[in-house]
């Protein structure tokens, strides 16, 4: 991996690649590293007059903290992002950053900017804007409604743009419905398809979810298995990680 890191970002277009670095330390649940590495190729992509590069991958960094609730980083770098740069794919990231830390009106307000500004891109109106809305749907404790919203969005569910979240939203709002099993099934279809983003970090915390859904039926060994999957790949994470912390208790915790 360093190698044809290296060999990328020797190229003229190099600093293009400078996220891939920062992505990966996300993955393995090293994210205070992440955002140094973040930092580093903001200001690369800058240097090199990439302005809405330069805007998704603050993006990319804000919605990194979002997904383990460090909401306060992600709200500041989102904010950040927006005064960069404006394209889609930067307001789309940042849209769903802010919507998982609870900034619902500010993920309302990219969500109205996208519909306005790119009204016939389809990955845009029937992907990233219902994800945008559902996320804020469940983090306002409203999963009957997030459910709604992605239901049309499962044929686009394994698009790349997708990066898990409809399924991961899914199986957040089914868990807190009761839906356990049905949850189950939303988890797995993440884990069972790494390859269509292999560097997100809510495939990691998918494991987490699918633990909790499997505990809640009652399947120990399924249970305790996504539980120390997820502990193996974040073998090496930040001391502090809440998710990291969670899983360890709640896996002490499942009976034998």
């Amino acid at each position: 991996m360093t190698r044809e890191l290296d060999a990328a970002i020797a190229k003229p277009e190099g600093a293009m690649a400078s996220n891939w670095l920062p992505r990966t330390s996300a993955f393995v649940g090293r994210f205070a590293e992440a955002h140094e590495q973040f930092r580093r190729s903001i200001a690369a992509t800058s240097e090199a007059n990439l302005a809405e590069t330069s805007g998704l991958f603050s993006a990319q960094d804000a919605e990194a903290h979002a997904v383990v609730g460090q909401c306060t980083d992600a709200r500041n770098e989102a904010a950040a992002t927006i005064r960069a740069s404006r394209d889609n794919a930067t307001l789309a990231s940042a849209g769903r950053a802010l919507a998982w830390c609870g900034a619902a009106a500010d993920a309302s307000n990219l969500v109205a900017d996208l519909t306005h500004r790119f009204p016939d891109a389809i990955l845009t109106t029937h992907l990233v804007q219902p994800v945008i809305a559902a996320a804020v749907a469940v983090r306002s404790a409203r999963p009957a409604d997030a459910l709604k919203l992605l239901e049309p969005v499962r044929r686009f569910d394994h698009s790349p743009v997708a990066e898990f979240w409809p399924a991961y939203l899914r199986g957040e709002a089914l868990r807190s419905l009761g839906r356990h099993a049905e949850a189950a099934k939303e988890f797995r279809s993440i884990v069972d398809h790494r390859g269509e983003m292999p560097d997100s970090p809510l495939y990691p915390l998918a494991h987490l979810g699918l633990a909790r859904a499997l505990a809640s039926t009652g399947e120990r060994v399924g249970a305790r298995q996504a539980y120390l999957t997820l502990l193996m790949i974040w073998k090496d994470a930040d001391p502090d990680l809440k998710p990291v912390k969670e899983a360890r208790l709640e896996l002490a915790r499942l009976p034998q």
